[in-house]
């Protein structure tokens, strides 16, 4: 009987035991993973918490590289996020609105120090990095599109950073 059911369990539970075993990406990577899906989702969910009328006055929101150090306590980075807004937009207005999204459930669970900054027109050469990547409005776990200095932005691109999240959900499951 004991042998019966090593047969036809052995292969499939051992094949589980070194999966189980075997992690993606060590874990201080995994760490700074995380804190950089957060900082994308934070900004998507910003934008989210917006009023409809507030959301037409946004193009794009770039995403700085988080840094991992905070001297708030609960805070685990501090991020930059500059949004990119339209001519006719009131930025005081926008930035009165984010800043109090930003200390109210569920943005303020994030652990991050968000910092708010204005631009009417988006150039991608004066954020200093050669490759940035764009993420959707729905989807900040796995980039759309790499941009470069002289690519165009699509309305698709809302979310740009140098942050390179591609993850594959099955790995985590």
């Amino acid at each position: 009987m004991f042998h019966d059911y090593m047969e036809k369990t052995g292969k499939a539970k051992r094949k589980q035991y070194s999966k189980e075993n075997q992690s993606p990406i060590e874990q201080e990577d995994f760490c700074k993973l995380i804190i950089n899906l957060r900082a994308l989702k934070f900004a998507r969910l910003l934008y989210k918490k917006l009023l409809p009328e507030e959301q037409l006055l946004l193009t794009n929101i770039f995403v700085d590289i988080p840094i991992l150090e905070s001297k708030e306590e609960n805070k685990l980075a501090r991020v930059n996020y500059v949004v990119i807004a339209a001519e006719n937009s009131s930025h005081q207005i926008l930035q009165k609105k984010m800043g109090f999204l930003s200390t109210h459930v569920p943005l303020s669970k994030f652990g991050l120090v968000p910092t708010f900054s204005f631009q009417k027109k988006f150039d991608l050469k004066s954020f200093g990095y050669e490759k940035l990547y764009s993420y959707t409005k729905t989807s900040s776990h796995k980039f759309h599109r790499i941009l470069s200095s002289k690519s165009t932005i699509s309305n698709a691109c809302f979310i740009i950073s140098p942050i390179n999240v591609s993850i594959s959900e099955e790995d985590y499951e």
